[in-house]
């Protein structure tokens, strides 16, 4: 059995409106297996979704923007001008705020494990705006509940580009977006997660001394590259396969 993790927090990012995210987030939250939501108490109560604590098997989490890891490390070590990345093409440019989300995926992750309510062994996190990839309500249900069958000994997680065939300089690593991983979804072993989200944090604490922050996907192949034996990638892209590659 797989505990289901994901989290939404409201920033205003407008590629798409809050009311699609909390459209295509019920897909997720309304089924009937054990998952834990971090959501901000004011989308609860804004958008009158506190009924979903009372959904079988789901625990909502109220969640705090101060309480994001990278938020945190700011705070802590007084830093208050940060060097940021380049957006993708479709973007102006990457918010801090929405960089402090994504790279707090492994962190929510760690709590969720460290609650275990469902007293599972295996964790998956899932974005929980992922089904925009789907466009099939059904198909998106089916291999979510796929995965949660599924069980793996180490952190298994999307992978997009070969990791071995190319090998990304330091400016490209800081600056642009590398898909060596997809970013939306990972899991497997607990404590393997618990190792994978200790490693993260620690990876970025270190660049944030270094008065800069980078992609998800990007610190996560830093965090990749000193510890291949702590993964177990699959091939998947941007479509229905990073859920049924799983």
């Amino acid at each position: 059995m797989t505990t289901i993790v994901s989290a939404f927090i409201d920033i205003g990012r407008r590629s798409r409106p809050i009311s699609t995210y909390l459209k295509y987030g019920r897909l997720l939250l309304e089924l009937e297996i054990p998952k834990i939501i971090f959501l901000e108490q004011k989308t609860i109560e804004q958008y009158g979704i506190s009924y979903l604590n009372m959904l079988p098997q789901t625990t909502i989490i109220p969640y705090n923007q101060n309480d994001l890891i990278l938020n945190k490390l700011l705070h802590k070590n007084n830093v208050s001008n940060i060097n940021l990345p380049n957006p993708p093409p479709s973007e102006t440019k990457p918010s801090l705020k929405y960089l402090s989300i994504i790279l707090n995926k492994t962190e929510w992750v760690k709590q969720a494990i460290e609650l275990n309510t469902y007293n599972t062994s295996q964790f998956i996190w899932i974005d929980f705006g992922i089904y925009h990839t789907f466009n099939n309500p059904e198909l998106y249900k089916k291999f979510v509940l796929n995965c949660q069958q599924k069980q793996y000994d180490k952190v298994r997680i999307a992978s997009i580009w070969k990791l071995n065939q190319y090998i990304p300089s330091e400016s490209q690593i800081k600056n642009n977006p590398l898909w060596f991983f997809a970013g939306g979804v990972f899991g497997g072993n607990k404590d393997k997660l618990l190792e994978f989200a200790d490693k993260s944090k620690s990876k970025i604490e270190e660049i944030t001394n270094d008065n800069y922050i980078m992609w998800e996907v990007n610190l996560w192949y830093l965090v990749f590259k000193d510890n291949k034996d702590l993964f177990d990638c699959y091939p998947s892209n941007h479509n229905p396969t990073i859920l049924s590659n799983y």
